[in-house]
């Protein structure tokens, strides 16, 4: 646009930011927001590979069937540290921009009660576990070379919250192999958005000389659902599975945009400033589908392998309201796909000693569809637990995960880590 085209700046800038706001990709919709990780920094020390396994208050997200395996009293407790990193390449810039960013949370609580019966097990457990983190910072800057255009433009991302839920979860031994169980499932959390787009007429090819852009989105967001499971166990093989329900997220969201537009002098004959500001607040529900896992787990001397499976089909996610969002379901079902999480891990225990070394290898492929294998989300992970006393567990897990996001408007190569520490105390 060149300076006989004045009038149209506000237009053409909005749609600018709308183009290079990440916020906006199609993958960004509640239920798919974020990092999903899972909890517990034994299971995460094996890659997740714990439904075939769930021995402690973490099998309340695992597979709840898995509590009727507890005989004692636990009190439960996890935190994490993460570290994001974000390399992006912004059109055909040749410059990259590298944004690191670290993040302490409360990842889980929670309570084991075992009820004392005559025969078998009946166990209860409650507490909060926080799977999927939201936290990141991101940013892109360069010209933007458009036909017969030139602009310099630098955007930066910042995102911080996640999604938990509170469990009441149980589980009931029906004979001497098979555990039952389920959950009861709160789920809540908030995802606190920024936006800020900078550009500047380097060349004098517009009529303005800056324009800033702010956009601030704040999100509450809960839900409820339930989940079944069992747990079948051997001497050396336990196999086990679980079905969540569908969870409806209620998202309330307030958003607050600022602009500011400095144009050039020779626009008005002096000095002028242009300053616009909306807020507003809406509220909608949208529907994550079912999930099922399967898992298994294997008892060698000294060695315990596992491995999951998770399948989701992403193409069922729906809005429930208000109407007109209600219109973009056809769209959901084009662009998304089944995907199935799959879990791999071991645990091998030091001799003669009560250490526990572990690792393993998890992916949570990209929801959409014809996404490029890069987009896949790829993790490592590593784990060590010791046990004092035949009473306190302590155990902390390493997670190294990386994959990429291609736009029409940038590449960005992501890496995170991610420590867990967990602590058990049976009594």
């Amino acid at each position: 646009m060149n300076k006989n085209f004045g009038w149209a700046v506000g237009v053409i800038l909005i749609v600018i930011m709308a183009v290079f706001s990440p916020r906006l990709q199609a993958q960004e919709i509640l239920p798919l927001l974020g990092n999903h990780f899972g909890v517990g920094a034994r299971a995460l020390g094996m890659g997740g590979a714990h439904v075939g396994v769930a021995e402690d208050f973490s099998a309340s997200y695992w597979n709840p069937a898995g509590l009727g395996q507890i005989h004692r009293m636990e009190i439960y407790g996890s935190i994490s540290q993460l570290t994001t990193t974000h390399k992006a390449r912004f059109l055909q810039n040749s410059h990259t921009t590298a944004d690191e960013s670290n993040y302490t949370n409360l990842e889980t609580g929670g309570f084991v009660f075992p009820v004392p019966t005559y025969r078998g097990s009946l166990v209860f457990a409650f507490g909060y576990l926080r799977p999927r983190s939201f936290d990141h910072t991101f940013s892109i800057s360069g010209f933007n070379y458009s036909p017969g255009d030139s602009v310099y433009q630098a955007g930066e991302e910042l995102e911080t919250g996640g999604i938990g839920r509170w469990t009441l979860a149980g589980s009931v031994q029906m004979s001497e192999n098979l555990y039952l169980g389920g959950s009861l499932n709160y789920w809540k959390g908030k995802d606190d958005y920024m936006w800020e787009l900078s550009e500047y007429d380097d060349l004098d090819l517009w009529t303005f000389n800056a324009h800033f852009l702010t956009n601030r989105i704040n999100t509450k967001i809960s839900g409820f659902n339930l989940t079944v499971a069992g747990l079948y166990c051997s001497k050396q093989l336990r196999v086990g599975a679980t079905l969540s329900s569908p969870i409806t997220f209620t998202g309330k969201e307030d958003y607050q945009e600022d602009e500011t537009i400095i144009y050039d002098y020779e626009v008005y004959n002096k000095d002028s400033t242009e300053v616009s500001s909306a807020k507003g607040y809406y509220e909608y529900k949208i529907q994550r589908p079912y999930s099922f896992s399967i898992g298994a787990s294997l008892s060698l001397p000294l060695l315990l392998i596992a491995g999951d499976v998770e399948l989701n089909d992403w193409s069922q996610i729906k809005y429930k309201s208000p109407n007109y969002m209600v219109l973009n379901n056809k769209t959901l079902r084009r662009i998304y796909q089944s995907t199935l999480r799959y879990r791999l891990g071991g645990e091998m225990l030091l001799p003669f000693t009560s250490i526990k070394l572990r690792a393993g290898y998890f992916v949570d492929p990209s929801p959409l569809k014809n996404a490029p294998a890069a987009a896949d989300k790829k993790f490592l992970t590593a784990g060590v637990g010791i046990l004092l006393e035949q009473q306190f567990n302590l155990d902390i897990a390493y997670i190294y995960g990386w994959w990429r996001d291609d736009t029409s408007s940038y590449t960005d190569k992501i890496e995170v880590k991610k420590i867990f520490i967990s602590a058990a105390y049976r009594f």
